[in-house]
């Protein structure tokens, strides 16, 4: 009897830990994170991209100049490195797919971006991204991105 209350009571204490069941609402976290990450990709805000990166510090990226970057130091300085070169015009992504697992989850999208030169010349960029996420804290936030660009030309097989 007491193994059977303990079970209960385990069941109890983990139910009220765990985040919503409701997969929908978790899928629609995710594409917040996704709208967050635009945004502030856009305003060129690099404090509001770290927060929505994994706080352990176990995040990496492949990112569009085919670096693979293994901390966030590295992400950040390449990001800053855009932001120095460009003026963001524009950043958006396609709607998001999403795949959960758990604390895990896999979504994955493309992108439209506009950057612009100081000589007023436009660049028109547009990619890909897939990006594993873990839900810490009451958020979903990112542990890896890879990101890329749109082929101009696919090979077909």
């Amino acid at each position: 009897m007491k193994q059977v209350k303990a079970l209960l009571l385990s069941a109890v204490i983990l139910a009220g830990c765990s985040r919503s069941a409701d997969p929908d609402a978790q899928v629609a976290a995710i594409k917040d994170t996704f709208d967050q990450f635009a945004v502030a990709f856009k305003s060129e805000n690099i404090q509001a991209i770290e927060n929505l990166m994994s706080p352990s510090g176990n995040f990496s990226a492949f990112t569009t100049r085919s670096t693979e970057l293994l901390n966030w130091g590295g992400v950040k300085s390449e990001w800053e490195s855009i932001f120095k070169t460009y003026d963001v015009k524009e950043f958006r992504f396609a709607p998001v797919n999403v795949m959960i697992a758990g604390n895990n989850a896999i979504a994955y999208t493309t992108f439209k971006a506009l950057y612009e030169l100081p000589d007023g010349t436009k660049i028109p960029i547009s990619g890909r991204d897939t990006s594993f996420l873990e839900y810490h804290d009451g958020k979903w936030l990112n542990v890896h991105m890879h990101i890329s660009f749109t082929p101009a030309k696919v090979a077909s097989y």
